[in-house]
């Protein structure tokens, strides 16, 4: 965003992405992606990893890792440098663009333009309760260049969304949310099922996607829905935070 009012920064680590933002202390907004391997973690990357949330003001961050990767020599040194285990995990499913599932019938799914920023915000808000501080960092999606939105409209209303970014033979969607008067009526798997023909049209082969897991036994509408629509599980993912911030 102009002017970069929520102090975001992006630093790589080998294939480490860590990502902050100063003006969002939850670690949503503060997180360490990309890890591929148990040896693109060692001690010093974490001591760097630390040096730099710490830099910009932050101290609740995390560092996610797809569970298989936690090798009986990983997890210690992780607990060794001051990490532990967060409540929560994350899921990752994928979907190969071949045999793609038909549109939806009788519900209308269209691209967002600028004028539909405030309508993507407030679907997203009210769909998963969020403060009113999540807008500038929403309606800076718009921003983003290759990341297109797309909605639901019933009664000249947007009612549901999501977002689609394609890069080369990859592709990522995110942001879905359904406004809870609306829920219920396959607005979600309309817009999934849309973004994958629109993913193939650009070239995409696999697209990805995280949702919230069932790993500690709570159901998962969102992950449920992707499954549905052709997509594939995966693996789940554990968060590793500072144990002196503890989990949220």
């Amino acid at each position: 965003m102009p002017g970069n009012p929520l102090g975001a920064a992006v630093k790589t680590l080998g294939s480490l992405c860590c990502s902050v933002s100063e003006s969002f202390f939850f670690p949503t907004f503060n997180r360490v992606l990309g890890v591929a391997s148990p040896l693109a973690l060692d001690g010093d990357v974490i001591d760097e990893i630390r040096a730099f949330y710490t830099g910009h003001g932050v101290t609740h961050y995390r560092i996610e890792i797809p569970q298989p990767l936690l090798s009986p020599s990983l997890t210690p040194l992780l607990e060794r440098k001051g990490l532990a285990v967060a409540t929560g995990t994350s899921a990752k499913s994928v979907c190969a663009l071949r045999a793609l599932p038909e549109l939806v019938d009788g519900v209308r799914v269209r691209m967002l333009a600028a004028e539909d920023r405030d309508a993507f915000v407030e679907v997203n808000r009210r769909a998963w309760g969020l403060p009113r501080a999540y807008r500038s960092w929403l309606s800076g999606s718009f921003a983003i260049p290759g990341l297109r939105h797309f909605g639901v409209e019933v009664e000249g209303g947007i009612v549901a969304v999501g977002s689609l970014y394609v890069t080369g033979k990859m592709g990522w969607i995110g942001y879905d949310a359904v406004h809870p008067a609306h829920q219920g009526h396959r607005y979600q798997r309309a817009i999934i099922i849309a973004r994958m023909h629109h993913a193939r049209s650009l070239g995409c082969e696999l697209l990805h996607v995280e949702t919230m897991s069932e790993a500690q036994g709570e159901f998962s509408p969102s992950l449920r829905s992707m499954l549905g629509s052709g997509f594939n599980y995966v693996y789940d993912r554990s968060y590793f935070e500072p144990v002196e911030v503890g989990s949220p």
